[in-house]
């Protein structure tokens, strides 16, 4: 509606004095939204419904506002724990992170609401590469899980730690007890998720290790696995970590075609910071492969998509490398013809992107 009448009427609504009333219904609609949103979030209908919460997101903020301006943190904390992966897949990092942190620094019991919070803001400072805030996040959400008695919730902490402590701080000496520990709550849990995430670690774990046949070994086996179930960015996850396999192994035309499925993923998802890394390996790729231009395009495009997130994950993040394509590239092409091509790519919406990819 026009705001001059959405102002007017809320002005009848609060001088009726039913402003209030009307406010929690409101909220507690869409935190039942969210609420039958949030399993479907890695499911296979995770497209449909990441597209209704994006419609509805002016309606959400409300509803996230009217809790915590009345003293409602459980609700608050219900819905934000629940929304963590829109707000991650939907590039809204920044927003995320700030609801979740102020509404964690909120004294209360412990509850399931609090322990996905911290699930959540464990997840995003992960997406902006900020480590030591994921890291201590996921340890508050372990905590909470285990006192809680909530099997499935520890799990999902022990992952984020896993990968946190193994892909990015190299730290395999600390990450392998935890992965123990991982591995012990699938055996004890063996549902289809949960084995499947179970040889995602494996294969993350074995790859850190340098055991390259190993890792594949497990990457396979889990993406027929989410393939099966039909969780799509599970797939694409896993597809990552083929792909990257493939680049160490040197199969970059492999890696190509494991990548573009990658990003044809995180394109009809809308996931900006997994279609940025897909970009930016891409760009790798179509270095070794002999195309040191477009690479440079694709790595300019990867950066611009993660202009707006406030930071996220890019390959120099991960312990297996180091050199950028735009580095790469210097070595065939003089500083312009990078430039030029780096300027290109920045230009570019995530649907551009993802048809220059296509056939780059």
């Amino acid at each position: 509606m026009l705001e001059t009448i959405r102002e007017y009427a809320l002005d009848q609504l609060r001088a009726a004095g039913e402003d209030y009333e009307v406010g929690g219904r409101h909220a507690r609609c869409y935190a039942g939204l969210v609420e039958r949103a949030e399993p479907e979030l890695t499911g296979a209908e995770q497209a449909s419904w990441l597209a209704q919460l994006e419609a509805d997101y002016a309606n959400l903020q409300a509803a996230l506002g009217w809790a915590r301006q009345t003293g409602d943190t459980e609700l608050a904390l219900r819905m934000a724990g629940g929304m963590w992966r829109f707000w991650q897949l939907r590039g809204h990092l920044t927003e995320g992170r700030h609801w979740l942190e102020d509404l964690l620094a909120i004294k209360g019991p412990t509850s399931a609401s609090r322990a996905k919070a911290e699930q959540g803001l464990g997840g995003i400072c992960y997406w902006q590469f900020d480590l030591d805030a994921a890291e201590t996040a996921y340890h508050q959400a372990r905590d909470l899980a285990k006192e809680l008695g909530d099997w499935w919730l520890e799990l999902e902490a022990l992952f984020g730690l896993a990968f946190t402590l193994a892909c990015h701080r190299g730290d395999l000496q600390t990450a392998a007890p935890i992965e123990e520990q991982f591995q012990a709550l699938v055996a004890e849990h063996p549902d289809p998720l949960a084995i499947g995430l179970g040889l995602a670690t494996s294969q993350v774990m074995r790859l850190f290790a340098g055991d390259l046949d190993g890792s594949r070994f497990y990457g396979e086996q889990c993406l027929a696995g989410t393939r099966a179930l039909g969780v799509r960015w599970y797939e694409s996850q896993t597809l990552r970590t083929l792909a990257l396999t493939s680049l160490l192994q040197g199969r970059y035309e492999q890696a190509e075609g494991e990548l573009r499925e990658c990003l044809h993923i995180a394109s009809e998802l809308g996931d900006l910071a997994g279609a940025a890394m897909d970009l930016d390996r891409l760009g790798q790729a179509a270095v070794a492969l002999g195309r040191p231009e477009a690479g440079v395009v694709l790595a300019g495009a990867a950066d611009g998509l993660r202009q707006p997130l406030g930071g996220a994950l890019t390959v120099e993040a991960f312990r297996w490398e180091t050199e950028h394509p735009r580095d790469a590239a210097r070595r065939f092409l003089t500083d312009t013809q990078v430039e030029r091509a780096w300027a290109q790519g920045r230009t570019m919406s995530l649907e551009k992107a993802v048809a220059y990819a296509r056939t780059a």
